[in-house]
């Protein structure tokens, strides 16, 4: 226990830790145990050197460290804290750096890190081979491909006279992977093997495709929603169970179930089920965030008076994705009355449907500001058409009818209005709208609605 307990401590840089273990016999054939810790401080990095670097600058190559040398700055943060699990990090991300710009031979010799006397500094050194730089002679595919092979062409990132890239190499796997995961072949297997030619600096790439058996979806299944029903869920989805695995469609459905705004995060495991070489389940796992608001307003005019202010809001009633809203404003002189309803699926093919009923009513007779009064009852309803998968279009129709009040004191450019138009209206609305999803997202970032009224 205590040699463990001092490997520990060494991994965290605290090299002055001392461990002492006390046994005391006690009666009944039993010992006591009695562990002390001397913790001690981490070892903070005075000097980081890197030898054998001769193509980029020495700061350069620091610069990609998560380790750093001790300044007056460290005091915020813990980056002068040695620790050996960051600066195998750090030495891994020096291999790619060089990887990545066509040092295929790149070596790391030795790594020595050095402590004072009392344990309190560290000195790291790091040897290193750059070798020699090399270019890409030629690309080829192998395997069996699936897809047309101009196709798979036109997908390779590595072109010949570039300079090698281990990123390039791994990032067009992903792609060439993917792309068969969109046809079914979601264990498929592309491994990129380069082949060097150290008397002419340069490399032959070969992408080797093995795509496996095409697997099927056997089950999507759906945790986390503890508010939001299935049906919710399940109505969003591109991929269905029972038809061939599409990488495409599968991660579609993840965006979709993020842009309705219900949940936090979206994650996504296929594995694979077992006893069979050829069916997946789909999982998603969601995280439920509040979907809705209340808000309150307090406040006061010297025309109208005290103003009274509230709404209610929920995106997700219920649990059913309808969005409900309900709002009311109250001063001495105006009310105004509002309720909304949305329900986003009112047909299986995704067509919305709303409607929104109101009412505003303003009473200025016991003022002097124009001494009549006006009521308005309407109503409207819209319709929303998805178009694609990032644009929809909504159509919608609303009715007013508005009646007004005249006072004792009304201006006469009010009466002669009244007189010539009289003192009911009926206003008929008609809009056109076209909306667009900005698909620019990374990560759990949300994506924009751009809306456009005609």
């Amino acid at each position: 226990i205590r040699l463990e307990l001092e490997r520990q401590y060494v991994a965290q840089g605290r090299y002055g830790a001392r461990i002492t273990a006390d046994v005391e016999a006690q009666p009944r054939n039993r010992v006591k145990l009695t562990i002390n810790v001397k913790e001690g401080k981490v070892a903070t990095i005075q000097h980081i050197n890197v030898v054998g670097n001769t193509v980029f600058p020495q700061q350069d190559v620091l610069d990609l460290f998560e380790l750093k040398e001790s300044h007056w700055l460290s005091f915020f943060g813990s980056s002068d804290k040695y620790s050996r699990e960051k600066l195998s990090g750090d030495l891994e991300r020096l291999r790619s750096y060089y990887l990545d710009r066509g040092y295929i031979n790149f070596n790391i010799r030795s790594t020595q890190v050095s402590i004072s006397p009392d344990k309190q500094s560290v000195f790291i050194t790091v040897n290193i081979d750059e070798g020699d730089k090399y270019t890409i002679s030629d690309v080829k595919l192998a395997g069996d491909l699936i897809i047309p092979e101009e196709e798979a062409k036109s997908l390779l990132l590595a072109k010949p006279e570039q300079v090698f890239s281990r990123r390039v190499i791994t990032t067009t796997e992903e792609i060439l992977s993917r792309r068969l995961g969109n046809e079914g072949y979601t264990f498929a297997n592309v491994t990129g093997i380069p082949t060097p030619d150290h008397e002419k600096k340069t490399v032959s790439l070969t992408f080797f495709v093995d795509p496996g058996k095409r697997a099927y979806v056997r089950r999507l299944n759906f945790s986390g929603n503890t508010k939001t029903e299935d049906e919710v869920l399940r109505r969003e989805m591109r991929q269905m169970e029972g038809a061939s695995a599409n990488t495409q469609k599968i991660e579609q459905s993840k965006v979709r179930l993020e842009r309705l705004g219900f949940f936090k995060s979206v994650n996504i495991e296929t594995p694979p089920v077992p006893g069979t070489s050829d069916l997946i389940d789909v999982n998603y796992t969601v995280e439920e965030q509040p979907s809705g608001s209340i808000s309150a307003s307090v406040g006061f005019s010297q025309s109208d008076g005290l103003l009274l202010g509230g709404s209610i809001s929920q995106n997700n009633f219920l649990g059913t994705g309808n969005k409900v809203s309900v709002g009311l404003n109250k001063s001495d002189v105006s009310q105004l009355y509002n309720f909304s309803f949305t329900d986003p699926y009112f047909t299986v093919d995704g067509v919305s449907r709303g409607f929104n009923l109101y009412h505003r009513s303003y009473d200025y007779s016991d003022t002097d500001i124009s001494n009549y009064a006006a009521d308005t009852t309407g109503a409207n309803v819209n319709f929303g058409y998805p178009i694609s998968e990032t644009q929809s279009i909504s159509m919608g129709l609303g009715v007013d009818a508005t009646s007004i009040t005249t006072g004792s004191e009304t201006p006469d450019y009010i009466l002669d209005y009244l007189k010539e138009n009289g003192d009911s209206f009926t206003n008929i609305k008609s809009t056109l709208s076209l909306h667009l999803f900005l698909t620019g997202r990374h990560g759990n970032a949300p994506e924009t609605t751009l809306s456009l009224n005609f």
